[in-house]
């Protein structure tokens, strides 16, 4: 209760520990890199609006195969659940859906839309809000052509803008870090450290 209290922008997610059963060991370690806040620095001008969209339930939009759901259980007031889609935990997940939400960001720059991506975060900007919306909605789009849900909440739009943990600022033309990022990154690293 007092993580969700204090710390309530924090997301909190199911994860399948897939380690501990051997699956991560038995599974291809595939090497890949995501796109950084380097990549998102040259879409900031002094003055310009920033936008970023979380797709909704990205990693759940990927079924998984027939063959290894037999693999993946969970266990909740005294009922058996099979999972039958991506979840974290899983050691391949971020390679296929990284790999796969860097091909759509090349329709997106296909369509001449600044814009860069971590995972299911997707970031652009604009001269002005107006132009920034644009650009959200014509990637939303996108995803909602090809079967995916957006999350209309996640829509994030202003000349000051958290992405990946960093706080920009278009009008100082500044960057720190997001306090309450860097604090739920430090709950993270402890509980880690701690097992």
């Amino acid at each position: 209760i007092l993580l969700v209290n204090v710390h309530s922008k924090i997301k909190v997610r199911p994860i399948h520990d897939a380690t501990a059963v051997g699956i991560n060991a038995a599974s291809y370690l595939a090497h890949f890199a995501n796109s950084g806040i380097d990549d998102a620095v040259p879409l900031i001008s002094e003055g310009f609006f920033m936008g970023k969209l979380d797709v909704s339930r990205f990693f759940h939009n990927f079924p998984l195969a027939l063959e290894v759901r037999c693999l993946f259980w969970v266990f909740f007031a005294f009922v058996f659940y099979q999972m039958n889609r991506v979840i974290f935990g899983l050691r391949n997940a971020p390679y296929f859906t990284s790999g796969y939400g860097a091909e759509i960001r090349k329709w997106i720059l296909f369509r001449k839309i600044p814009a860069v991506h971590y995972c299911d975060d997707h970031f652009t900007s604009g001269i002005d809000y107006a132009s920034t919306k644009a650009n959200l909605e014509a990637i939303a789009a996108i995803f909602i052509a090809i079967g995916f849900a957006k999350a209309m909440e996640k829509f994030e739009i202003g000349q000051r803008l958290v992405y990946l943990g960093i706080l920009f600022d278009s009008v100082k033309m500044t960057m720190s870090f997001d306090p309450l990022s860097a604090t739920g990154f430090h709950s993270e690293l402890t509980l880690s450290l701690s097992r």
